[in-house]
């Protein structure tokens, strides 16, 4: 009777030493050892990665004609962003990764790239022109007194609203080049800074509106047809739309008027007819300026010399901004 007891004790031991090394094999062979798979999406191939559990692995970059990479993400459409492309990832799991993609924006003969950033040129020299609007323009707020400005420096201006995409912020796969919004006042600035470039003052942003012209030019921004040019709240379904899919301006700018405001540097302040050389704006004010109109705003706030202004702090679903670069 003992010499059984013995015996049972002895096999149970045994099943449990087995069963444990059969956990340790498991976890440090299988659980341990994970493999990470890529679906390119009409990119180049990527080589499956096998790695150990907590490793830290760079993910690929593939290459795609036409397109730029947004990053991996957990499915195709609107799954979890797991990282770009270069990008450290920290495996976890086996996983299968997908690529997803947005179509490059146009960068014309006249244009160039800064920072990854599609520009155009504003040549303003010792030129003036007319800032604000004519006391008989339809639609005309009582803070739009007009003056002769003159911009002593050109400047590259960011050729369409700064996208999803450029800024990194995660969005659908149909909206990474819809414009960013969301962002305050200094997120836009830091972003500006950090690709090298500032926000616009006041008078650049309606100087590059306006085509670059000395002249009153048009109501909006390169047409007086509105539909033409911009999106706002009778054409554009409630939402922002991919930035450059109306007319540019005479300068080749997209989306100056509607899609969103975008942040200038100036405090709000009111204006004088007084004529003045580069202005940078009052010291302090209400809120800071945006300009150009927005998704959901009507036609009258799409106008070139409309002026709003927001607490720099608020994260607002219509205001986005572009980027100023000097001219070296």
């Amino acid at each position: 009777m003992k010499t059984g007891k013995l015996t049972f004790y002895a096999a149970l031991s045994c099943l449990i030493f087995f069963t444990a090394c059969v956990d340790f094999i498991y976890r440090t062979v299988i659980v341990d050892q994970v493999t990470i798979k890529f679906d390119p999406r009409g990119g180049t191939e990527c080589e499956e990665i096998v790695a150990r559990h907590g490793e830290t692995l760079t993910l690929p970059v593939s290459v795609r004609s036409g397109y730029s990479l947004t990053g991996w993400y957990s499915d195709s459409l609107r799954g979890d962003r797991y990282g770009t492309g270069g990008g450290e990832y920290i495996a976890e799991k086996s996983v299968t990764m997908y690529a997803r993609w947005s179509r490059d924006l146009d960068v014309g003969d006249r244009d160039s790239t800064i920072s990854g950033i599609p520009v155009v040129r504003v040549l303003a020299g010792t030129g003036t022109f007319i800032m604000g609007s004519p006391e008989d323009e339809a639609g005309r707020y009582f803070d739009e007194v007009q003056r002769e400005v003159t911009l002593t420096r050109s400047y590259w201006i960011s050729k369409y609203p700064v996208t999803n995409f450029q800024f990194g912020k995660s969005a659908p796969a149909a909206e990474v080049n819809h414009p960013v919004t969301g962002v305050t006042w200094d997120e836009a600035l830091n972003f500006a800074a950090s690709m090298g470039g500032r926000l616009p003052t006041e008078a650049e942003w309606e100087f590059a509106a306006r085509g670059g012209n000395d002249r009153h030019g048009y109501l909006y921004s390169g047409s007086d047809v509105l539909d033409d040019v911009a999106w706002y709240d009778a054409n554009s379904s409630g939402t922002t739309h991919t930035v450059g899919q109306k007319q540019p301006n005479e300068l080749g700018l997209h989306d100056m008027s509607g899609n969103v405001f975008e942040w200038c540097s100036d405090w709000y302040g009111y204006h004088t007819e007084a004529p003045v050389t580069d202005p940078q704006g009052p010291t302090s004010g209400p809120g800071r300026i945006s300009r150009g109109g927005a998704w959901d705003r009507p036609a009258r706030d799409a106008r070139v010399a409309d002026r709003a202004y927001s607490d720099p702090n608020e994260r607002n679903d219509n205001v986005g901004f572009r980027i100023v670069f000097s001219v070296e």
